[in-house]
């Protein structure tokens, strides 16, 4: 499970992202100074471990998921939003509302239909984390790019040429080595694989309809995840609270709950920051280190040795993927800012 979340609030050149038309204006209120590519790619690297622990946070708390999530949530927002008063400091808008003309309640019916994507993947992915192998949901979560590119065929015009498909056959053949395989220790349940399945889905609907709203608004990328995540709590605590008669939690749980929050949030700022000094193509080519990274993490933590098939498989899944998105990275990601999926 990985939580990242669409739009990073890098602004590029006029251009299509997959079809998706972007804007040469700045999203962000404010310009930095470009620091040392050294300590912007540190902090793509930070994020990129960041998210991975959030797979550790989630496993740990192994709470029901519709709470965790919820409570997850009304964690974040606070934080968000004093994110987006400080950013907007000197700005002539609050941050917190598109600043085109968009009537509020168009703003709102977006920012809802935003937050269903993002509960229900994030739910899913959730319920996935506590259900299998930590490596098996990576490897699987990784698979977006596939899907992405698949989308972009079927319902954007876009051209796919034969070495995407490749790569995207040999990515999905070294996924299901991963899955497949049987290793010590693993956890392991076939219902989880079915949510992880499920989840890659859905998260792939957020990142495309993030995209395309965030090519429609000019709003501060953390103003909008602040807005989606309220939306994610509202909607998810009644029916948390139907569900399980409560909106209790152990005490370990909730602090699980809030250490995902602190981890997935602290990828997302440092994403938006360091996505305004690295090129696309770069980033996403980190991104991949987290099946890997996952995998050792939970090796470490809970004891789940792969088998040798799968560290091979995870293998072929990265050097696969890497050709994909550095493929499209060159053809159409470089316009735009790059955040390529959410939730946590």
């Amino acid at each position: 499970m990985r939580e990242r979340y669409c739009g990073a609030g890098v602004s590029g050149p006029a251009g299509t992202v997959l079809g998706v038309a972007t804007s040469d204006t700045t999203v962000h209120p404010t310009d930095d100074v470009a620091p040392r590519p050294a300590v912007a790619l540190a902090a793509v690297g930070g994020a990129v471990v960041c998210w991975s622990i959030t797979s550790l946070t989630i496993r740990a708390g192994h709470a029901d998921p519709l709470r965790f999530v919820a409570w997850r949530a009304w964690f974040a927002v606070p934080v968000l939003a004093i994110a987006v008063v400080v950013r907007s400091r000197g700005s002539a808008t609050s941050g917190f509302a598109p600043v085109d003309g968009v009537s509020v309640r168009q703003w709102v019916v977006s920012i809802i239909g935003a937050g269903v994507l993002f509960a229900a993947s994030a739910v899913l992915g959730f319920a996935a984390v506590n259900r299998t192998a930590l490596l098996d949901n990576a490897v699987i979560s990784a698979l977006q790019p596939v899907l992405v590119i698949i989308a972009a065929v079927l319902w954007m015009g876009e051209h796919a040429d034969r070495s995407h498909w490749l790569r995207a056959f040999i990515a999905l053949g070294g996924t299901i080595a991963v899955v497949t395989a049987h290793a010590a220790g693993e956890h392991h349940d076939a219902l989880g694989i079915v949510f992880a399945i499920a989840a890659v889905f859905v998260n792939t609907g957020w990142y495309l309809y993030g995209r395309w709203l965030r090519s429609r608004f000019d709003v501060d990328p953390i103003a909008f995840m602040a807005g989606v995540l309220l939306s994610v709590a509202v909607m998810l605590t009644p029916i948390a609270w139907i569900e399980a008669g409560t909106m209790r939690l152990p005490v370990h749980a909730l602090e699980w709950s809030a250490a995902t929050m602190v981890f997935g949030t602290t990828a997302h700022l440092l994403s938006i920051w360091a996505h305004r000094f690295v090129p696309a193509s770069v980033s996403s080519l980190f991104l991949l280190a987290e099946p890997p990274l996952v995998g050792l993490m939970a090796w470490w933590a809970f004891s789940e040795q792969p088998a040798p098939m799968q560290i091979l498989g995870t293998a072929i899944v990265v050097v696969a993927l890497a050709g994909v998105v550095r493929s499209q990275a060159g053809a159409h990601l470089d316009a735009e800012a790059e955040d390529p999926t959410p939730p946590v």
